[in-house]
């Protein structure tokens, strides 16, 4: 008689662990998510943002786009109150009342330019002679 308990409280075990799952589960942030629709900040902190953020820039043939908070933009669209006069590889140029106003795909990075490698020695393509050798 003690096996169908110990089926009864396997099954019950079971249910248990099905309905208590789910109260452990972690919340995971989408990778894939813009960085102005990210809740908080690198450090933890809640995320204020200071304008339009720039996600994306497509520029291909003559097609120039620029995705900005999530919305497409070409050149002469307005964002916001401002007129967007310029899309390169990297940045965006947006026209304000109070002048131009550049977003950047990466407003952390520092460019800098790397001194130029050295070139390597070359070797000859002639043998070399040692003495005794003629």
């Amino acid at each position: 008689m003690s096996a169908p308990r110990s089926g009864n409280a396997l099954l019950l075990l079971a249910v248990v662990v099905a309905i208590a799952a789910p109260a452990y589960a972690q919340t995971l942030s989408d990778p894939t998510r813009p960085p102005s629709y990210s809740e908080s900040g690198r450090d933890g902190e809640p995320r204020v943002s200071m304008g339009p953020v720039l996600q994306s820039v497509i520029v291909s043939g003559g097609r120039k786009l620029a995705l900005i908070d999530g919305r497409t933009y070409t050149v002469g669209d307005k964002v916001g109150e401002a007129k967007l006069v310029a899309i390169s590889g990297s940045e965006v140029t947006l026209r304000e009342s109070g002048g131009n106003k550049i977003l950047r795909l990466t407003p952390e990075a520092q460019k800098t330019t790397a001194a130029p490698k050295a070139d390597p020695p070359r070797i000859s393509r002639t043998p070399t002679r040692t003495k005794g050798q003629e």
